[in-house]
């Protein structure tokens, strides 16, 4: 799904699924109001979830949003191509429980998000990233180099759950949270 422009539906902004072993690949640009998710890429199989975001993503409907964007897999990793689920984020995101999230469920995935020079701002959470399950192989790498302005909770967040992860978390840029800066 490739979205350039001005949209405000009730719930999610731009999304993509696939089945197997193909790619869901979201790349946006422009505005995005969304009320339930602004954007999002799913891979239900052994295939790539990628999100390239450079728009500016936000709920008016006045209440806590879950998610900002991201991308999720659900099965074990691809044995082709770069990263399972990747998220590159260069957009302004505001008011989501979630800002930024990149999340792998199975075996020997890697993850990889980033947040680009882009602004988050509200929420519970600014960045988070997790890689659930077992395999030599398994790996989430979180960078940020925006700003996140998180008065409710946690900046970033790196989770691992299962045997062989290696988890990366890399700051350059701003962030202010209630709670937790970072931690992985």
């Amino acid at each position: 799904v490739d979205f350039s422009g001005v949209i405000d539906p009730p719930l999610i902004g731009a999304g993509a699924l696939t089945l197997g072993s193909g790619t869901a690949t979201v790349n946006t640009a422009g505005l995005i109001d969304a009320d339930l998710i602004g954007v999002i890429a799913v891979n239900i199989g052994t295939g790539h979830a990628a999100v390239n975001n450079s728009a500016d993503v936000f709920s008016s409907s006045g209440t806590t949003p879950i998610l900002g964007v991201g991308a999720a897999k659900i099965g074990n990793n691809s044995a082709t191509g770069a990263q399972d689920v990747i998220v590159s984020n260069s957009g302004d995101v505001s008011d989501y429980a979630v800002g930024v999230l990149g999340l792998a469920i199975g075996d020997g995935n890697d993850v990889l998000v980033e947040n680009n020079g882009g602004a988050i701002e509200g929420g519970f959470v600014g960045i988070a990233g997790a890689v659930i399950g077992n395999g030599v192989g398994g790996s989430l790498t979180i960078s940020n180099s925006g700003t996140i302005q998180n008065n409710l909770g946690v900046g970033i967040i790196g989770l691992g759950i299962g045997d062989d992860h290696t988890i990366g978390i890399g700051n350059t840029g701003s962030v202010t949270a209630a709670y937790v800066g970072g931690a992985g």
